[in-house]
């Protein structure tokens, strides 16, 4: 995180319109299993609130807890919530460690399942990467699509997943790829 966003979150988290997008941001890149976890990373961002006002705040974002690939589970952002869009203006870290649950490949189309906020979130960072070899990328629910340039090798799709997505995760998948 650069200096001046770090400096303007600590000046104004406490505020709820600055502090929505951030929470819209640490659900979409971190799993977060319970209010204490989340109330924590929002401490180390600077923003010090009370359970009440984070209830409050998951409530009015229509946050969910839901079942993990792992089987436990986690909040996440519904797919039509309206901070997914200041997720979109935030700057992201890469390599991303999304909740995957599969990769399917058929021809030059990749298909990734994944919870819906992360999904968006991966589509902006593939997008936002002008890799050639990506034609476009689509958000269905939970699904993320990527329609690659036809006749990529297996170690061009992988290197193309890696660019965004930690080389762990996509790891677990590769005879998928």
């Amino acid at each position: 995180m650069n200096a001046y966003i770090c400096c303007h979150i600590l000046t104004t988290m406490n505020n709820r319109k600055q502090r929505l997008p951030i929470i819209a941001r640490i659900l979409t890149t971190k799993k977060i299993r319970n209010q204490q976890e989340l109330l924590n990373e929002l401490a180390i961002e600077g923003c010090e609130i009370t359970q009440a006002t984070l209830s409050r705040d998951l409530r009015n974002m229509n946050v969910s807890k839901v079942v993990d690939v792992d089987g436990g589970y986690s909040y996440h952002i519904g797919q039509n919530s309206s901070y997914l869009l200041e997720v979109k203006r935030l700057p992201i870290n890469v390599p991303f460690i999304p909740d995957i649950a599969w990769i399917k490949r058929s021809g030059f189309i990749v298909v990734i399942k994944l919870p819906a906020s992360q999904a968006v979130l991966l589509s902006r960072m593939f997008d936002e990467s002008d890799n050639q070899n990506i034609v476009a990328t689509a958000v269905l629910g939970d699904l993320l699509l990527m329609i690659l340039k036809e006749g990529l090798s297996f170690k061009q799709r992988y290197e193309l997943l890696t660019m965004v997505i930690s080389n762990d995760c996509v790891n677990k998948f590769k005879a998928a790829l």
